[in-house]
């Protein structure tokens, strides 16, 4: 993005598409002051009491379960950006507002970085002049895009920015470009990495497994010196920030790898030994099978000894977390669902065919291609070229069978790690059309390469095929348009007014959701949240009860003096078997349409709520009929 290179508008041409898709959508946080979902508002929130005093090491939310001693682990690393933008802001409006514009100001200069991350990444492949051309295929990574769009303020854009550097420094070493910098820098963001949560660990394990791999490669031992200089820099840098993320208590107890503890430290420091010897004694090896091999056993080691040390950490990012919200509550979090399930198809079922195919080909189909690129690249070239691609295939590997097996949220680092490759296939494509073809064809066969390559897998044909209409932010969110659902918007001045729920603050049973907006928003108290949150299971009983009893024992357990629900609410909160095929039949649902009902005599509570037959002890507080919500208070002088 040097001033000096012809196409350096390219980039900026990028990030102005993604304002200007963002300002002309009437659904979008500029109009609405919604974040971008449950995680953008606990961050936010986070940030709020930060701003109000809330101490360097004090991550509890005390309004959140109350009484519960709910903490949530999040970095304060990526509280700073948000809270010093706020500030010059403060003196002119509340700090809930400074905070909110904060988070539409924040993301959009982690969107810089991430077009020149993308311009930098793509070099290697396709040289300076023509690298300019990847930061363009942004605009059809939705995944990739979402991450850092105005009013998406949790870490996962960050941790989209630290591994895509830490890939870069790696390219760099491949080709012999590193300078003595890169690695100490890469080792530091990865500690920062460390810092804000564990979704960098694959990553970091991905870099050091390609590194020894490179370094027992190559029989100068300049990527094995590099590899061990890594390595120190990574257990320094580590060690150094657990003093800046902890409070003294906590420095000597590990919490596994579930946010970060010294488990980290002893994770840099076993990885970052396993280099350094690697480097030693592969010195004394002259084949390189020999230091293959060597690495090999190193790493095993020392997984085997971070293991026996932290048994914890084989549960993976979750060990810490309570068995419900392990569990069944992780159990309903999309992102935390493999992209497979998204895909099923039922061969005797043609309904399923389209949108497995939908989500196929908006989600998967060109990080496919671009792994086939990789393939036939790393077989192609030569040299400190082949080492380029090998260094490609394998991040963008590991996100792509991590993303479709185990997490969706590994997607936005599949779509980052196919950019590149989608850069060297359409400049390859450009290349031949241009020794083939001259004048108009030329210029048809140029946008056609172009177009299949992005705008028509991605938004034309989805959109037409799904009768999805072009919206503004059709680059943003491409065939997804849909109306928001559980839009506080209209609950809010209900909550806010005294004279018609009573003092304030409440204590709101809610599903989970709603309840970092409602603490962000609101002065009330809520029991449920998004994360490792105590109240949670009682949340899920409470809606699910099929007797008042059980009901009102949970919210006289919490004190809870208002109940809000959602009808869009997460299907979980119906109870297990609820949605069982063997329970439903088609009824009318008197408005004139057929819908598929449960037919069970006895009703979770947040269904006899939803039709209007709430227990007596449960107030209804009239608010818009246009509402998804609904708002009851709780009366204590009548109990079933």
């Amino acid at each position: 993005m040097r001033a000096s290179s012809p196409n350096a508008w390219v980039p900026w041409f990028v990030f102005g598409v993604v304002v200007m898709a963002f300002a002309l959508q009437g659904t979008s946080p500029l109009f609405t002051y919604r974040l971008a979902g449950p995680d953008d508002f606990m961050r936010a929130h986070e940030v709020i009491q930060f701003l109000q005093g809330q101490g360097w090491y004090d991550l509890s939310v005390s309004r959140m379960s109350p009484d519960a001693g709910t903490v949530v682990h999040w970095s304060r690393l990526v509280d700073l950006p948000l809270a010093l933008v706020a500030l010059p802001f403060m003196p002119f409006v509340s700090v809930t507002q400074a905070v909110l514009i904060a988070a539409f100001l924040v993301p959009l200069g982690w969107l810089v970085l991430l077009l020149v991350l993308v311009q930098a990444s793509a070099v290697p492949f396709v040289g300076k002049d023509r690298a300019f051309l990847a930061t363009v295929f942004v605009l059809f990574a939705p995944a990739l895009l979402f991450c850092f769009t105005p009013g998406r303020i949790d870490h996962h854009g960050v941790q989209v920015l630290i591994a895509g550097f830490g890939s870069w420094g790696l390219l760099a070493l491949a080709q012999g470009r590193e300078k003595p910098w890169t690695m100490p820098l890469v080792a530091l963001a990865f500690a920062c990495g460390f810092w804000i949560g564990a979704e960098i660990v694959p990553w970091v394990s991905v870099f050091i497994a390609v590194l020894g791999a490179l370094a027992a490669l190559d029989q100068r031992g300049t990527v094995a010196r590099q590899g061990a200089v890594f390595g120190a820099f990574l257990t320094g840098w580590t060690v150094l920030l657990l003093p800046a993320a902890l409070p003294w208590s906590d420095l000597f107890h590990s919490r596994a790898l579930s946010w970060f503890s010294p488990a980290y430290a002893l994770f840099a420091a076993l990885a970052g030994g396993a280099l350094i010897a690697g480097f030693a004694l592969g010195r004394l090896l002259v084949s390189r099978g020999a230091r293959f091999l060597l690495y090999v056993l190193l790493g095993v080691e020392a997984a085997g000894l971070f293991f026996l040390i932290v048994p914890q950490a084989a549960l993976g990012p979750f060990a810490n977390y309570d068995s419900f919200n392990a569990t069944q509550m992780l159990d309903h979090i999309s992102e935390a669902q493999p992209l497979a399930r998204f895909m099923k198809v039922d061969p005797y079922n043609t309904a399923t065919w389209l949108p497995a195919g939908l989500n196929f080909m908006r989600r998967m189909l060109l990080p496919c291609l671009a792994l086939i690129v990789c393939v036939v690249g790393a077989a192609r070239a030569k040299g400190a070229m082949r080492k380029v691609w090998l260094v490609q295939t394998a991040f963008l590997t590991t996100a792509l069978v991590g993303a479709f097996f185990w997490q969706v949220r590994l997607e936005r680092f599949m779509q980052f790690f196919a950019l590149a490759p989608l850069t060297f296939l359409l400049v390859s494509g450009l290349a031949f059309a241009r020794r083939k073809l001259t004048g108009r064809p030329l210029f048809w066969a140029e946008i056609g390469l172009f177009s299949v390559l992005a705008p028509l897998p991605i938004i034309v044909i989805p959109s037409v095929i799904d009768h999805k209409a072009f919206y503004p932010d059709i680059i943003l969110f491409p065939a997804t348009r849909a109306l928001t659902t559980c839009d506080l918007g209209p609950v809010l001045p209900v909550l806010n007014d005294p004279d018609r729920v009573g003092p304030v603050p409440r204590t709101i049973m809610n599903t989970g959701n709603d309840g970092p907006e409602l603490l962000v928003k609101t002065d009330h108290r809520v029991l449920a949240g998004n994360f490792n949150v105590l109240a949670n299971k009682d949340a899920y009983a409470f809606f699910s009860a099929l007797d008042d009893t059980a009901a009102r024992a949970v919210l006289d357990k919490w004190g809870a003096d208002a109940v809000l629900v959602c009808s869009k609410a997460p299907f979980m909160f119906w109870g297990e078997g609820y949605y069982d095929e063997r329970s439903l039949s088609l009824q009318n649902d008197g408005k004139g349409m057929l819908r598929m009902k449960n037919t069970n005599k006895k009703q979770p509570l947040i269904q006899r709520l939803l039709d209007g037959a709430a227990p007596s002890w449960l107030k209804p507080v009239e608010i818009s009929k246009t509402s998804d919500y609904l708002l009851f208070l709780v009366s204590p002088e009548k109990k079933p």
